[in-house]
């Protein structure tokens, strides 16, 4: 039960709120006393858990029937709508963000819908128009090509300069991704991620560099606040997303984004991933862009980049503070997820799960006597006594980076939160992989 007095204070619709995302975003707004509705396809959710969060409804899946979608989001809209003037709003957090722009104009008009212009959104999104926007505005990107059947990537495959990464045109969180040394390799992955994701594909030249994030709100084209984070750790390793992150200083990624951003009079939230060779006579090369919230919100927020406050401060008055900094050198983490990080950098998962479910089980026996961040602990090192010598997985450096980065979802104001992260890692245990309804 949320115990925050909301007074006049607004109410906001959240989406997706089986995210990490979407309990960053209640637990922001739900600090300031908004009152939150919390909304997914499924239930229960992380948002079923929080304290700040006031009512959680259901929808149907917008990849099932984009329609009935539509259809229910509305009715969750007239339910919630306020007897009084309170500021209304509906910010949604993950992938139906597109959707939810392209159809603004059809919800009712008593609500403000947080979302860039979908215009703005179609330049950059899917992958293939971000290919096109970024070389018409001479922006650095790996070189890129669309294939929408494998005919047409067996007439490419004469002028790839090998290796190459393919990766899905409309998924996210590296889902398909993979870095392609030969012609048959790259023919076999396409027919696998075709089955998967459909037949339209990008094949992408392979550049070297680090992992970097940019993370910016714009207000009508401006920058109006911003921070950046480098990822430490992935999981999965070649192409997931960050576990562990830490703040950097932004400065040398903002002119390459003001340099495809401003143009589009950007207008919301959006961030921008580089790779970068580290070398300060090279431009890093933009290689995506998400037009909405994204995996490290919970680092930004650390960091002192509130956006999503910020975000509904743009949406309903527009009255934004100065540009705040963000704090240098704040390391966060995604609970368990980095530590198959550390597993997934040494070794094949597949080879490892007795000993994960061994060590898993015993972390859960110890929940309730020792508390969550010490069974986690005791999960790390009971799986070190059975797996590879330190020299070979650095299982004792990574527990001391670990250790002073803030854990994501277990936070001590709003402790039942954790719940739904439990309820993903015991099918983790047990199945082997994420449960499909988290697995982004």
């Amino acid at each position: 039960m949320n115990a925050t007095n909301h007074n006049n204070q607004g109410r906001v619709i959240i989406t997706s709120g089986r995210s990490l995302m979407a309990l960053a975003a209640a637990q922001s707004l739900g600090k300031q006393g908004i009152e939150v509705i919390g909304s997914d396809c499924i239930e229960p959710t992380l948002l079923s858990f929080s304290k700040y969060v006031t009512k959680n409804e259901t929808y149907t899946s917008f990849k099932e029937n984009e329609g009935q979608f539509l259809i229910d989001l509305e009715a969750i809209i007239h339910k919630h709508r306020p007897e009084d003037d309170r500021p209304y709003l509906l910010m949604p957090i993950f992938e139906d963000t597109h959707i939810i722009a392209h159809y603004k104009e059809h919800l009712p008009d008593y609500i403000r819908i947080a979302t860039p212009a979908a215009e703005a959104m179609d330049r950059v999104y899917p992958k293939k128009n971000l290919s096109f926007t970024a070389q018409k505005l001479g922006v650095q990107i790996p070189d890129t090509w669309s294939v929408n059947s494998r005919e047409d990537l067996e007439s490419l495959l004469p002028k790839l300069p090998f290796p190459v990464l393919i990766k899905p045109e409309n998924a996210s969180g590296g889902r398909g991704i993979e870095k392609i040394a030969t012609k048959d390799e790259l023919l076999e992955q396409y027919d696998k991620n075709k089955e998967k994701f459909g037949p339209s594909q990008l094949i992408q030249q392979q550049v070297e560099g680090k992992d970097y994030c940019m993370t910016t709100l714009f207000q009508h084209g401006k920058l109006k606040a911003s921070m950046a984070y480098k990822n430490l750790r992935r999981f999965p390793t070649s192409s997931g997303s960050g576990v562990v992150r830490e703040t950097v200083d932004d400065n040398f990624f903002k002119p390459v984004t003001l340099e495809l951003m401003e143009p589009l009079h950007w207008h919301g939230i959006a961030q921008l991933d580089f790779l970068w060779d580290e070398n300060p006579d090279h431009a890093p090369y933009l290689i995506e862009v998400n037009p909405r919230f994204f995996g490290g919100l919970f680092q930004a927020m650390t960091s002192g980049i509130d956006y999503p406050w910020l975000n509904y401060l743009l949406h309903t008055s527009g009255e934004l503070p100065e540009k705040p900094q963000a704090q240098l050198g704040t390391k966060t983490k995604v609970p368990f997820a980095w530590l198959l990080g550390i597993i997934d950098e040494n070794m094949k998962l597949s080879d490892r799960f007795d000993l994960l479910t061994k060590a898993g089980k015993a972390a859960f026996a110890q929940i309730k006597e020792k508390g969550i961040q010490e069974a986690f602990r005791n999960f790390a090192l009971e799986w070190q006594k059975t797996g590879k010598a330190p020299d070979q997985v650095p299982l004792g450096k990574a527990l001391e980076e670990a250790q002073i980065a803030q854990s994501e979802v277990f936070t001590s104001d709003d402790p039942f939160a954790g719940l739904g992260f439990l309820y993903a890692l015991s099918y983790l245990i047990k199945y082997k992989k994420l449960p499909p309804e988290m697995d982004f």
